[in-house]
């Protein structure tokens, strides 16, 4: 299970903007945290907020941009901003997503514990039961049962996308306009192709220059729906003995805007063969080629974020998703 927002992923958040870490400038380290935590210290603090699941066993599990994640007992998720900033996201999930998972046909996560703030943690914290499965970054790409997941998510973003998008804004979830995006990623990408390059054959990183120097598509004009905006191989979990979805994480980046980003997860993660199977099963907006477009160019840049990401922080898992991510998507 993962904090991370990487791309869309971003996922990434410099959560006061509300803008993507793709967009972010490639001084930034939107992963620094403010506060110091440690197992110890999570202990204590869920001992005392929480006192019903004393004793506690905190185990670091993982961190984001905007979050570290411990484990609590073998069955609790607990999620600690890295910035004051980051709490709004925090705010956000425990607002939409218990309303959002009777809905929804996948598990999705549903917060029902709230740390304040404290000498010990100055800001609130967040706890939900943890969902089965991997993420799906930690497998290989033959781990999922295509067919399966393709049903799956287009069932789950068919329920997503039907949300009401005025309730989602009266919950504070916010429209995100696409206006210019593409090229501010484009610029972002450019910045970083020389840290990225290393990690390339030289013929994807010759397909990487040709696709950050082609067009980019124009923003969408329909109206927004709810998006999650950080789907990708690292918030989806599997299950490895079923090889199907088994749970959608990391929601600090939903909004109300394209659906086509949405998509752009599912290609990132295998490809356009699992985009086309969910659209088989999707009934959400009509998808033509202009939001496949979209879609598959913003799953390269998830791609591209995802490697910069996992060399700037030494994540070999992110290197090895950007790498594989970036062959299957930029393959046409």
């Amino acid at each position: 299970m993962t904090a991370r927002g990487v791309p869309l992923a971003a996922r990434a958040r410099v959560a006061s903007t509300g803008a993507p870490a793709h967009d972010a400038p490639m001084s930034a380290k939107p992963w620094h945290s403010d506060h110091a935590l440690d197992a110890a210290t999570v202990s204590a603090l869920v001992a005392a907020q929480c006192p019903d699941l004393a004793p506690v066993e905190a185990k670091y599990l993982d961190e984001g941009w905007d979050s570290v994640v411990y484990e609590v007992n073998r069955g609790w998720i607990f999620r600690f901003p890295k910035r004051a900033e980051a709490q709004a996201c925090h705010d956000l999930e425990c607002a939409l997503l218990p309303r959002l998972a009777d809905v929804v046909p996948l598990p999705i996560p549903r917060p029902s514990r709230r740390g304040t703030p404290g000498p010990a943690y100055p800001l609130r914290f967040m706890g939900y039961e943890r969902l089965p499965g991997t993420p799906a970054i930690s497998l290989p790409l033959d781990a999922a049962d295509l067919d399966a997941c393709g049903r799956q998510c287009g069932e789950f973003l068919t329920a997503l996308h039907a949300f009401p998008a005025a309730d989602a804004r009266a919950l504070g979830v916010r429209a995100a306009s696409m206006e210019g995006r593409f090229e501010r990623w484009r610029a972002a990408m450019l910045e970083r192709l020389e840290t990225i390059a290393p990690a390339l054959s030289p013929a994807l990183a010759a397909r990487s220059r040709a696709f950050l120097a082609g067009p980019m598509p124009s923003a969408s004009a329909a109206p927004g729906r709810l998006v999650h905006y950080d789907l990708g191989d690292a918030h989806f979990l599997l299950d490895v003995g079923t090889r199907r979805v088994s749970g959608v994480i990391d929601w600090g980046d939903v909004c109300v805007g394209d659906p086509a980003m949405d998509l752009a997860g599912l290609w990132q993660w295998l490809g356009e063969p699992l985009v086309r199977r969910a659209l088989e099963s999707y009934r959400g907006v009509a998808i033509d080629d202009e939001v496949l477009s979209r879609a598959r160019v913003a799953a390269a840049v998830i791609a591209f974020s995802t490697l910069w990401y996992g060399i700037e922080a030494r994540r070999a898992e992110y290197v090895l998703s950007g790498v594989r991510s970036l062959d299957h998507t930029l393959r046409h």
